[in-house]
C-alpha cells in the first residue's frame, strides 16, 4: 500500500474515533440536563393538556411556535414533547382525527403536516415536525383507549374516527 495512501487512511480513522468519543463524551457531560429539560416540557404538557381538549392542545403549541424564542431546533423539540404529553391527557375533541393521515404513511402524514402548518398560518420549518406529533397521536393506541376502541388503524390506512 502507497505510504500517502495509508497515512490518509490512518488519519480517517482517528477522526472517525475522535468524533465517536467526542460525542460520547458530550452526551454524558450534557445527558441530565437534557433528560430534565424533556421532563420539565412532558410535565408542562401534562398540566395544560389537564385543562384543554385536544384541538386546544395544537393551538397552544401553535401560539408557542410562533413566538421568535421558539424557532430553533431545541425549542420545538421541546414544544413537540409539550404537545405530545399535551395530547395525551386532554379530552378528545370530536373529530380531531377525521382526514389525519397514519403516521406510517410518511408522505401523506408530510403533505398533512405540510397543509395545516399552512392552516394554522405557520411557515417556519420547525412546524411540520410539531404537526406530527398529531399524526403520530391520533393512530395511537392511548387514542383509543381514550375513546374507548381497542384497535389501532392498519398500516397505511388514515385515520377516521
Amino acid at each position: 500500500m502507497n505510504k500517502t495512501l495509508f497515512a490518509v487512511l490512518i488519519c480517517v480513522i482517528l477522526g472517525i474515533a475522535a468524533a465517536i468519543g467526542g460525542s460520547v463524551w458530550w452526551w454524558k457531560s450534557h445527558a441530565d440536563e437534557i433528560m430534565g429539560a424533556m421532563d420539565v416540557a412532558v410535565k408542562a404538557g401534562q398540566k395544560e393538556g389537564a385543562d384543554l381538549d385536544e384541538a386546544g392542545c395544537v393551538a397552544a403549541a401553535a401560539t408557542r411556535n410562533r413566538e421568535p424564542a421558539n424557532q430553533g431546533l431545541i425549542a420545538s423539540t421541546r414544544n413537540g414533547i409539550s404537545l405530545s404529553a399535551c395530547l395525551h391527557v386532554s379530552r378528545p375533541t370530536a373529530g380531531f382525527c377525521t382526514d389525519v393521515p397514519s403516521a406510517r404513511n410518511p408522505f401523506d402524514a408530510a403533505a398533512w403536516a405540510q397543509q395545516s402548518c399552512s392552516k394554522l398560518g405557520l411557515s417556519d420549518p420547525y412546524c411540520q415536525s410539531l404537526m406530527q406529533q398529531v399524526t403520530t397521536y391520533c393512530g395511537s393506541p392511548a387514542r383509543d383507549a381514550k375513546l374507548g376502541n381497542d384497535s389501532t388503524p392498519p398500516a397505511g390506512k388514515g385515520v377516521h374516527i
